[in-house]
């Protein structure tokens, strides 16, 4: 959004310099019958504010529309009631001035330059460009050979104007950087997809209202589900933490598996795994320390464990990004006097054919014998749900990204056009001097949209340089939002071709309406223009 709000401040700037330059005999008229600078500069901030106005009287709306649209989409996929959404008295001020006071900043400083001119300078016609040659590098431009002559003259008019160049550069490479960070944030989302559900290598785990004996347990299991490759038992409790200062966190469920368990595979993102050996160690999930921001690896914590409390030594910090949020202690840290040493409230169970339909259908059959038995079950969780919350967690965050993305691309697409746009407009006695030397529609509409192409390739390079950091960051930000821990970074070099692919579209389509228009250009009406 803050990209966004960027770009569009240098689209404000460059469309009111095209503004300006259009109309640069009109300010000198107004000069000759006396307008003064401040009255000028009036005029043309009261045009940008009418023309805010109207923007944000559209744009308001459309807001709103936009995040109930949004908000109910992602409330309808997290089951949450989404029939409360108020609208934000102080969001909408903040519209209206991003709105209003943005573009008026914005075109301040071309408006002040503008109004500024001598009357000598505004009334002068033009049309022609005297301005290239003047140092090395136009110089080394000058001297390309071996191209045709279209090309040529495409790629020297590009760097004509090098501070409108720099300005279209900037705003198309950063629309760019982003595209291909997010393509590489896709591909990071599916890396961490893939190491979380290797995280828990079981089908189903239950967890159970108290401890019952493991013997008793797998007996049931294995004797009711023939599909049972696997189950062992765990321990596990609620508990919170006693901070130094006598207050108490929120409250934390805390696994105990087993000392050599092949059933869980955590993503460690600092300090390690417990060890067999290892006595009152724990590994905190990374979302439990959004709260608990003081905690670092090796330090002692106290936890209230059947109403005692109990010192853990902090050995790493585990990300888990759906489910549950679970940490974990060493085994035999949960043992108490009233629990043996066989019995258990937590069942992993590994079934021999794993899909969504063969979990169900085990759970449900458990669930019946364990009844009938007198066990209850407190809860549940299948393989197959924790994936399909994955897929849930994830599409939020993209579908959102994916919108931005494409607001991005239409911005940077524009000011390509604007600044076309203004090209054709300061040449248009050259072009004229181009049809009186035997130029065609064809090959005029090519020049101006080969010029398009060149700064898209460009800023392609740029945007390419871009987002190297601009992806590791977004991939960071994301996870760590999520999950206060960065995510599983990768960087799609599939998204810079796909990118290059695109800019070169958009060059063309986006120069096409300049280039079109300078065609139809008649030699009488270049050759007189004003």
């Amino acid at each position: 959004g803050v990209l966004i709000l960027v770009l569009g401040i240098t689209l404000v700037a460059n469309i009111i310099f095209s503004i300006l330059n259009g109309q640069m005999k009109q300010i000198g008229i107004m000069q000759v019958i006396g307008a003064t600078t401040n009255q000028v500069a009036f005029i043309y901030l009261l045009k940008v504010f009418f023309l805010g106005a109207i923007a944000t009287i559209i744009g308001i709306p459309l807001s709103i529309y936009g995040a109930r649209a949004m908000t109910s989409h992602s409330n309808t996929l997290l089951n949450f009631d989404s029939s409360q959404q108020d609208i934000s008295i102080s969001i909408i001020c903040i519209q209206f001035f991003i709105g209003i006071g943005i573009p008026l900043i914005s075109a301040l400083i071309p408006v002040l330059i503008g109004s500024k001119i001598s009357i000598r300078e505004a009334i002068q016609s033009y049309g022609t460009s005297v301005h290239f040659g003047l140092n090395h590098f136009d110089n080394f431009l000058s001297k390309l050979t071996g191209f045709p002559t279209q090309i040529v003259l495409a790629i020297r008019n590009s760097f004509r104007k090098k501070g409108r160049l720099i300005l279209t550069i900037f705003t198309l490479s950063i629309g760019g950087a982003i595209v291909i960070s997010i393509i590489s944030l896709y591909s990071s989302i599916e890396k961490t997809k893939i190491n979380s559900l290797q995280y828990s290598n079981y089908d189903i785990q239950i967890v159970l209202n108290k401890p019952h004996s493991l013997d008793e347990l797998e007996k049931i299991i294995k004797e009711n589900v023939k599909d049972v490759k696997k189950i062992e038992g765990w321990n596990g409790t609620s508990t919170f933490r006693n901070r130094k200062d006598g207050s108490k966190s929120q409250p934390m469920r805390i696994l105990e598996p087993t000392g050599h368990t092949s059933l869980i595979r955590p993503v460690i993102t600092e300090g390690k795994w417990l060890e067999a050996e290892e006595k009152n160690t724990i590994v905190l999930d990374t979302y439990w320390l959004r709260k608990e921001k003081d905690i670092k690896i090796g330090d002692q914590i106290t936890l209230e464990i059947y109403g005692k409390p109990q010192t853990y030594k902090v050995v790493g910090f585990s990300r888990k990004v759906a489910g549950e949020v679970i940490s974990y202690v060493s085994e035999q840290s949960l043992r108490s006097e009233d629990r043996t040493a066989n019995k258990i409230n937590v069942i992993n169970i590994v079934l021999k054919t794993s899909n969504r339909g063969s979990q169900a259908d085990t759970i449900e059959l458990i669930k019946e014998k364990f009844k009938l038995k007198g066990i209850s079950i407190l809860s549940y969780e299948l393989r197959e749900d924790l994936k399909e919350k994955l897929e849930i967690r994830f599409s939020i965050v993209l579908i959102f990204l994916y919108i931005m993305s494409f607001l991005l691309v239409i911005v940077s697409s524009i000011s390509l056009t604007g600044m076309m746009g203004l090209n054709v407009l300061e040449r248009t006695r050259e072009i004229g001097i181009l049809r009186c030397i035997g130029a065609s529609d064809t090959t005029i509409q090519f020049i101006i949209m080969f010029e398009g192409v060149t700064v898209g390739f460009i800023s392609w390079v740029v945007s390419v340089l871009w987002s190297m950091p601009f992806s590791h960051q977004l991939s960071t930000e994301v996870g760590m939002a999520l999950f206060q821990a960065p995510l599983d970074y990768v960087f799609s070099y599939t998204g810079i071709w796909i990118w290059l692919g695109l800019s070169t579209i958009f060059s063309i389509v986006w120069s096409y309406i300049p280039a079109w228009n300078a065609s139809r250009l008649t030699i009488k009406d270049v050759l007189n223009y004003e």
